[in-house]
């Protein structure tokens, strides 16, 4: 399967919502936070968040094409590391999400891979990444990518 990897552009916008939408919906069905928050993909703040990301060089939205229809989304940039840690010049990969039905066929780490380039062109030295703890699969794919678990957030409803 041919697949093209871009660098998102502001007419790429309506489309990286869907696919925001989509994941954030998975999300919700897949794992207990029922407490996502579904309209924000395709609210206000979300279409300038998104806007602004693609027109930031501190940022990089990358999008994989299939056949002229975008099927996949990468969405990540440069991050200020937490107070209490020195880090080296940290990026965080913020979305990723690959419509199910092309999942499996290496989409995914196509993305991560122009991801990587982008980290390496822009001088990051650490990625950092946030995935629900039940989402075993994006874990497994994760940590074939190299990325080791460092911080478990925990949560209790009151």
């Amino acid at each position: 399967m041919d697949v093209d990897i871009k660098k998102a552009k502001t007419t790429d916008l309506k489309r990286i919502q869907e696919l925001s939408s989509m994941l954030l919906q998975k999300e919700y069905e897949d794992y207990p936070d029922k407490y996502i928050n579904l309209d924000w993909p395709l609210s206000e703040e979300c279409t300038q968040s998104f806007k602004n990301s693609i027109l930031s060089d501190e940022c990089c939205t990358l999008i994989a094409v299939v056949k002229n229809n975008v099927v996949g989304l990468l969405s990540g940039g440069i991050t200020k590391g937490e107070v209490y840690r020195n880090l080296p010049k940290t990026a965080e990969a913020g979305i990723i999400f690959v419509l199910e039905e092309y999942r499996s066929q290496g989409i995914g780490q196509k993305l991560f891979d122009e991801f990587f380039n982008w980290c390496k062109a822009n001088n990051v030295k650490k990625i950092k990444l946030e995935v629900s703890a039940q989402n075993e699969k994006a874990i497994k794919i994760y940590k074939k990518n190299g990325f080791w678990e460092y911080t478990l957030i925990m949560e209790k409803d009151l």
